[in-house]
């Protein structure tokens, strides 16, 4: 592992882990915290008063719990964006059980009824949350965080075994899921890009150059002047739009004016449980324009849940039978609807 002072993946402690980092994540985990959770969590700060006198010290345990959690990772490198308060995800936990332990003790002080007034805290701090840009976002990470998996999968299908990735945001997915070797670029000297891929390739090890788009500006001013640092040449693969897979071989290519050809990776489509994929072709019967119908629908890859559905939509939809048509419609509608809002936005339905 090296150095008891040094981490083999990330870097030095001492560039990870600082005191001035403390101020920093102070501010970004407080308001990250209060925007998800609402300013309700506040109410778990003052848990150890509100509990009665016998459930003090299980409570300042808690309490203590929770902030020693947190100490390591206010000390950890600064990181913007919202959703790293996973990093302080056990003390979140034991905060949200401290605030409704808080929340409880205040009812029994006021004589209210604890319940309802649980009940109006949850429905608020749940307001609150899907109100706030934070947790708008929340549901969109699957589809953000999927970059990871599959741009992980690229890399396993189209470089060799023997490759090592120079990456950043990525390299815990290339590492521990195809099991790749990775060189993060940002712990990488300045003048040393070149050195390194001459060095890789010599030694048979392929080198990739794997980067997001938003990393991309980053990376060409910090190797500046660098035979590779410009990316100025067109990347292999290119993953949802997002990743993009420059191999340093074609560079020479391009320079000497053969075709560098970017082949688009994306995830594959999944419309149901069924693995049904749907293509339609013409329109449903009885449109309110009054033109005619000719409703098509192709069922392949595999049978499953849901396909006799489709098989009666396609039945009696082809044959013109509107009724019947429109009846299974609403069944498969009703059953199955992320295979119909598929089947809808390509302009099946009237």
């Amino acid at each position: 592992m090296g150095s008891a002072c040094r981490l083999s993946d990330y870097g030095d402690l001492g560039v990870l882990f600082a005191a001035a980092h403390v101020p920093v994540n102070l501010g970004h985990y407080g308001h990250t915290w209060l925007m998800t959770g609402s300013p309700l969590v506040l109410l778990g700060l003052a848990a150890p008063w509100l509990v009665r006198r016998d459930r003090r010290a299980d409570t300042w345990a808690l309490a203590l719990l929770s902030g020693a959690l947190s100490v390591v990772y206010l000390a950890y490198r600064p990181f913007p964006e919202w959703w790293y308060l996973c990093f302080l995800l056990p003390a979140v936990a034991l905060s949200l059980v401290l605030t409704s332990v808080a929340t409880f003790a205040l009812a029994a002080r006021l004589r209210w009824g604890a319940v309802p007034l649980a009940l109006v805290a949850i429905a608020a701090a749940s307001g609150w949350a899907l109100n706030r840009s934070e947790g708008r976002d929340a549901f969109g990470l699957r589809q953000l965080e999927a970059r990871f998996s599959l741009t992980a999968a690229a890399v396993a299908a189209h470089l060799p075994a023997a490759s090592v990735s120079l990456t950043l945001w990525q390299s815990g997915g290339l590492r521990f899921w195809p099991g790749r070797e990775v060189v993060v670029w940002d712990a990488l000297d300045p003048v040393w890009l070149d050195r390194a891929v001459v060095w890789l390739t010599d030694h048979g090890r392929a080198p990739a150059i794997i980067i997001e788009r938003s990393e991309e500006e980053g990376f060409r001013q910090r190797f500046a002047g660098q035979t590779y640092g410009g990316l100025d040449w067109p990347p292999r693969y290119d993953v949802d739009r997002r990743v993009r897979i420059f191999l340093p071989e074609d560079r020479a290519r391009y320079v000497a004016g053969e075709p560098v050809v970017t082949t688009a990776v994306f995830a594959p489509r999944r419309c149901s449980p069924a693995h049904l994929v749907w293509r339609v072709a013409g329109d449903s019967p009885g449109r309110r324009d009054g033109r005619p119908g000719a409703f098509g629908i192709v069922i392949a890859r595999q049978e499953g849940r849901g396909t006799a559905h489709a098989r009666d939509v396609h039945r009696h939809c082809s044959s013109g039978d509107a009724r019947r048509c429109r009846r299974h419609c609403r069944n498969l509608q009703r059953r199955h609807p992320r295979p119909w809002r598929h089947l809808r936005d390509q302009g099946a339905h009237a």
